[in-house]
């Protein structure tokens, strides 16, 4: 067996699923960036630099009949209810980020568990294997010293040589098949452990009452489609005028000066319309194409789920079959060989014969299951 599976830590999917959604660091990086989108809801209030500005001109003379030195202050600000509208852009885009952090978790743990139950998998086969490994094994033996004695012929030497040769290296290559499907399992995890799984035996798993309301992707266009009309509706707000305000302070050193103050508030309006039409005709355009996507996207979720469900009722038939005839079936064939060429009753191709056939229905079974367990986790974590 390779060196990389006798890790220890044993751990269930459960497990799995936890640590690799505390370690991996692409769910990391999703989380960061769900607090990048959160902080960026401060930057909705973007008021613009404050101007501070020193005039002096000669021929701004105080009543003194000196000119005065004036020191003043300006700020412009938007609409208020642009800021407000986008605040409410930026808390449409966090929930999108938000949205999209649950997809990933969905996505990881989707993998992490095909991942798992494919190390529990290839267990099954390669013990299959080893049991078959050890039983060809010995009948070689056997059928060599049959051959010494007279009891058979080099042909049927030659048949059980071969086929224990076979059987070895399907062996082989499920182990290294075993041991890929641990390192991918573990690379994953991304834990400081190697683990390994701690079920022996692959098991049917059970679909969970998904529905596609509650799908994350689907709630993601939704909230890709609700961000567009804020967005729509932000930038129609832009036609209102800017507001400008300022104060000033003017005086000068001579004797008996005084000092002045004033402030001014303005308004600017958009005098030239064309490209703030252009702004506004394209939100608008964008929030209709991402509400067409939603309901495009809506009916490809159906199509994928139904066709997923349809694929587990058909594999979960195979399963049936196996379950209710074709276990006791496969026993028996190698029960019945092994009796029957023991006895002298079949010679070494039929046993051979019998052995694959029992062997097959077994394999055909792992794989049955796993592709039906595989269809069962996209199912419960549905990614389109």
């Amino acid at each position: 067996m390779p060196a990389f599976l006798n890790a220890q830590n044993p751990i269930t999917p459960e497990e799995a699923v936890n640590v690799a959604l505390e370690n991996n660091a692409m769910i990391q990086a999703s989380e960061l960036r769900v607090d990048a989108a959160e902080a960026r809801k401060g930057t909705a209030w973007d008021i613009e630099k404050t101007g501070v500005y020193l005039n002096y001109d000669e021929n701004n003379i105080a009543h003194n009949n000196d000119p005065i030195t004036v020191w003043g202050v300006n700020q412009s600000f938007k609409f208020p209810l642009i800021y407000v509208a986008q605040r409410k852009v930026l808390e449409s885009a966090g929930e999108i980020q938000l949205y999209r952090n649950r997809i990933d978790k969905n996505e990881l743990t989707q993998k992490v568990l095909k991942a798992y139950y494919d190390v529990v998998y290839f267990k099954s086969r390669m013990k299959k294997f080893q049991e078959l490994d050890s039983l060809y094994s010995i009948y070689s033996k056997g059928a060599e010293k049959r051959f010494k004695t007279g009891e058979s012929n080099r042909l049927e030497v030659m048949m059980a040589s071969s086929k224990r040769d076979e059987v070895h290296l399907k062996l082989v290559a499920a182990q290294e098949n075993l041991s890929t499907a641990q390192k991918k399992l573990n690379s994953l995890i991304q834990g400081e452990n190697n683990y390994s799984v701690a079920i022996d035996s692959i098991t049917k798993l059970r679909v969970e009452d998904v529905g596609i309301v509650s799908n994350q992707a689907l709630a993601l266009k939704n909230a890709q489609g609700e961000m567009a009309l804020k967005e729509w509706s932000a930038e129609k707000l832009n036609w209102w005028p800017d507001i400008n305000v300022g104060y000033f302070r003017g005086t000068n050193d001579s004797p008996g000066a005084r000092v002045y103050e004033g402030f001014e508030v303005g308004l600017a309006f958009p005098v030239f319309f064309g490209s703030q039409s252009a702004r506004v005709k394209s939100k608008r355009l964008e929030k209709e194409a991402v509400r067409k996507e939603y309901f495009s996207f809506e009916r490809q979720i159906a199509q994928r789920i139904d066709q997923l469900k349809s694929d587990l009722r058909k594999n979960e038939r195979v399963l049936e079959v196996y379950e209710q005839r074709s276990r006791d079936l496969a026993a028996g064939l190698l029960e019945t060989a092994q009796k029957s060429y023991d006895a002298g009753e079949i010679n070494m191709l039929e046993y051979i014969t019998a052995l694959d056939q029992s062997q097959q229905i077994t394999l055909n079974y792992l794989t049955t299951l796993r592709q039906y367990n595989n269809t069962v986790i996209e199912i419960n974590y549905f990614i389109p």
